[in-house]
């Protein structure tokens, strides 16, 4: 599972990795992956309009953006870890999806405006705390969510407990698989107090909130038959960050005619943002 440090795992050397990491940590302490309100709306096309809002759930207060028509069926965005509603801003401007959807990008719990700096490792209280979004706006459809990274099974969570509101499902680079969750030895450093006095607010939540996927995902696997929407897995080959055996899981999981697997060869943990029109073609194949 990708986190605040995942590349670094690429470094063969562990002494390199190591300096890496605490080189890091110092260079972009108090780095946030967030945007400020005014460059959003400065980078948003005027037409756009994004308003910024709030939903309060079981303690947890969601901050995110709505952006285009809001008659239209909502597509909600899910970001990884770490990560916040403004890793999505280049689909929220994407004319194709503005005039078949409303886009809805979301912070999730810790990140960005959502009770920031404080994890919630519950994929299911993730999930609780998502799904009044989506209630909001459900009489213009049941929703498409996009979940990328640690986004994909929160996505994937919010269908089995919340089916009503879910309409399909896209998981870009998702980590479902928790065969496949193994702490690396940085996911362990990082909960040592001395790293995390100097380690950024994000990447600490994100650390927080991987520590216990492996068994978010084993209290899920009783789950999946309740999974009844059609789900997109777009998965890299070269993913070095969730292995692409995610894929395999899911079509172990699913049945073949609700499942659809793209995987190109060449492509990163980070397909969302360098091959855009692949993902946007998959989520107006969804559209109808």
């Amino acid at each position: 599972m990708p986190n605040f440090i995942g590349m670094i795992h690429l470094a063969k050397n562990r002494r390199l990795a190591g300096l890496l990491t605490l080189g890091a940590a110092i260079l972009f302490a108090g780095c946030s992956f967030s945007l400020s309100r005014g460059d959003a709306r400065a980078a948003l096309a005027p037409e756009v309009e994004p308003q910024f809002l709030s939903s309060l759930s079981d303690g947890l207060e969601l901050h995110y953006v709505s952006a285009g028509r809001q008659d239209l069926p909502p597509l909600v965005f899910l970001h990884g870890s770490p990560g916040s509603w403004s890793g999505y801003l280049d689909y929220l401007k994407d004319r194709r999806l503005l005039e078949r959807f409303h886009l809805i990008a979301i912070d999730r719990p810790g990140f960005g405006e959502s009770t920031p700096g404080h994890a919630e490792p519950s994929l299911q209280r993730q999930a609780a705390a998502i799904a009044p979004i989506l209630q909001r706006w459900v009489s213009a459809g049941r929703s498409i969510v996009l979940g990328h990274s640690f986004g994909g099974p929160v996505a994937v969570r919010l269908a089995m407990d919340h089916p009503q509101l879910v309409r399909a499902l896209v998981l870009v680079a998702g980590s479902i698989d928790p065969d496949q969750e193994e702490r690396r030895w940085f996911n362990i450093a990082a909960r040592y107090p001395p790293l995390r006095l100097v380690l950024p607010g994000d990447w600490v939540v994100s650390n927080d909130e991987i520590w216990p996927l492996k068994e978010e995902l084993q209290k899920m696997l009783p789950l999946w038959p309740r999974l009844q929407v059609p789900v997109t897995v777009i998965q890299g080959g070269a993913d070095d960050l969730v292995p692409p055996a995610n894929a395999d899981f899911a079509a172990r999981m699913l049945p073949a005619q609700q499942l659809h697997l793209v995987r190109p060869a060449e492509a990163t943990h980070f397909v969302l943002w360098e091959d855009r029109e692949l993902v946007v073609r998959q989520i107006l194949a969804l559209a109808h």
